[in-house]
């Protein structure tokens, strides 16, 4: 009786455990939605594409690089993006993913642009993130900044906005484009345990030796407040309402700024 009693019990710990296996699905199995995308792809077939990045509030960054004969400059597309079905998306603006294939950690789509019959086969693997914390799903949106010390910045040269990623980077776009005020890509990372001061450099590839240095003082689903030495920012949670381009010369990315948002 004994014999049959653990026999039994045996069987029984086999089904539950295969159970629970089968339960686990990997992004594939999830199909086509914003979390199981939401990363930054980095092109590894085409020279001229560097990275997809998509967010899981609905926002998408493309990188592709333009060398002409005499420069060599870093072009960035972004806006909104929309899952139209299980193996297609449209970024609005751009053009649209087409036999979108996700697996694991990589994924291949079909790319045909904007006013193109012509498509590219592109083939991608996900870039290493962050550790996934509430403070950084907050963070991980578009951000309209508000005021600076608390008076309006709207119509101004600082009117921008910016968008964080769990990738470790963030895009600052500036409404009124401007030498000293262009914009760009820069890395970020949180500076402690506490998720309670950013890091930021705006090299290609950051120097966390000596990075810039924020407060996060508020951290809300629709606020932000950052301070940078004597100045205090507040941004507004928002959506891009449409697409965008932004060239940034090679020059321009490997100079040392000195601002969370500028130079």
């Amino acid at each position: 009786m004994k014999t049959l009693k653990l026999f039994c019990l045996a069987i029984i710990s086999l089904i539950v455990f295969s159970s629970c296996d089968n339960d686990e699905t990997s992004p594939s199995d999830q199909g086509l939605v914003p979390g199981t995308i939401s990363a930054k792809w980095e092109i590894n077939n085409r020279s001229e594409f560097t990275s997809f990045e998509f967010n899981e509030s609905g926002s998408y960054i493309i990188r592709q690089t333009i060398a002409p004969a005499d420069y060599v400059e870093d072009v960035l597309y972004f806006g909104q993006y929309e899952i139209i079905d299980e193996e297609t998306i449209d970024l609005h603006g751009y053009g649209i993913l087409s036999n979108v294939q996700l697996s694991n950690n990589e994924i291949s789509f079909t790319l045909r642009q904007t006013n193109s019959e012509t498509d590219i086969e592109l083939v991608a693997s996900k870039a290493e993130e962050m550790e996934s914390t509430q403070r950084t799903s907050l963070l991980c949106k578009t951000w309209k900044l508000v005021s600076i010390d608390g008076q309006s910045i709207v119509g101004t040269e600082m009117d921008l906005t910016v968008l964080f990623s769990k990738a470790g980077t963030y895009l600052v776009q500036f409404k009124y484009s401007s030498e000293d005020f262009e914009g760009g890509l820069a890395h970020w990372r949180w500076a402690n345990k506490n998720e309670e001061q950013i890091q930021y450099d705006w090299q290609e590839t950051p120097d966390w030796e000596s990075p810039g240095l924020v407060d996060i003082r508020n951290l809300t689903s629709n606020s932000l407040t950052i301070v940078e030495e004597d100045m205090v920012y507040e941004l507004s949670a928002v959506e891009y309402s449409s697409s965008a381009k932004l060239s940034v010369s090679k020059e321009s990315s490997s100079r040392k700024k000195t601002g969370v948002f500028s130079k």
